[in-house]
């Protein structure tokens, strides 16, 4: 009797042992998640299991995967941007789950961004008709001769037209050349040219707006009777920048950054040629002549608004 007794507790006993591990074991869920109008595959939907820290992503074919989870009733949390927010149960003996999920676009005010050029500008505000204005993207973009070149940008203007195929020297409405005013940020240039004419001295890596007058020229501009070319360097930017360019004609640096006082910044800028370096590897012949030149501003901001620049 006694060893029926000792048999029957053990079995209650070896009973209860194998029903522990049974709770405590975990389960995992996979599943796909789709669109409910044409079953689609949704990329990049977050699943998280409520109350538990458990998540998941569905990769492109909406497949997800999710581990060491309690076995018992667990919730499913579907969130994703573009997407209706839902839940769904799932019941501890199902593993395996297709979920449908509504696409619900996210609508955000329309965005109107408008860009009034300077020259559009100058034509609402102001009654001189006989004004151009040009950017630096502009004379970048102005097929010229060898590299891109202010002057010859000009030459290519309505009531311009250029000296010769040589120089870039204008006439303007008739007038000759030596009737143009041509200034660099207010400061009259009376020399803009190398090489006898061939290359303006304006950088164009440099150049921030160019304005081109050809008739009704206001007062401050005077002692000039045919056109303006007002060119003014554009300010270096906040944050520190190199940049070069080679041409045929010649090699440029640009160097631009902050300067210590708050909100201020310098740009310098240099070129030379190397004909007289390059052209003694290909023959014996020597061309003794070369050219540099050098621009550089450097910008203030005052304390109740404006800009004091300085520019050599």
């Amino acid at each position: 009797m006694l060893r029926y007794t000792v048999t029957a507790v053990g079995l209650i006993a070896a009973i209860g042992v194998a029903a522990q591990p049974l709770e405590g074991q975990t389960r995992d869920i996979v599943g796909t998640v789709r669109a409910m109008e044409d079953s689609s595959a949704i990329f990049g939907v977050a699943v998280e299991v409520a109350g538990l820290s458990n998540t998941a992503t569905s990769d492109t074919s909406g497949f997800f995967s999710l581990h060491g989870l309690p076995r018992r009733d667990l919730a499913l949390v579907f969130s994703r941007l573009g997407i209706a927010p839902d839940t769904l149960f799932v019941p501890v003996g199902t593993d395996s789950v297709d979920v449908f999920l509504v696409l619900r676009p996210v609508e955000l005010p329309p965005v109107v961004a408008t860009v009034e050029a300077a020259a559009r500008e100058r034509f609402e505000e102001s009654a001189q008709a006989s004004a151009v204005t040009i950017d630096a993207e502009d004379i970048q973009l102005t097929p010229t001769f060898l590299e891109p070149d202010v002057m010859r940008t000009v030459q290519l203007l309505p009531g311009t037209i250029a000296i010769n195929d040589y120089t870039v020297g204008y006439n303007a409405r008739g007038g000759e050349a030596d009737q143009n005013l041509i200034q660099l940020d207010g400061v009259t240039v009376f020399n803009p040219s190398h090489v006898g004419g061939l290359f303006s001295t304006f950088d164009a890596m440099a150049v921030g707006e160019v304005n081109y007058l050809t008739g009704g020229i206001p007062a401050h501009y005077s002692g000039r009777l045919s056109s303006v070319l007002d060119v003014s360097l554009r300010p270096g930017r906040t944050n520190f920048a190199v940049m070069g360019m080679v041409s045929l004609l010649s090699s440029k640096l640009l160097v631009e950054g902050p300067l210590p006082f708050k909100g201020s910044s310098f740009l310098v800028s240099g070129r030379r040629t190397y004909a007289d370096k390059v052209i003694p590897l290909f023959t014996d012949y020597e061309l003794p002549y070369y050219f540099n030149d050098g621009q550089a501003k450097l910008a203030f901001p005052l304390p109740n608004g404006g800009l004091f620049t300085v520019t050599g």
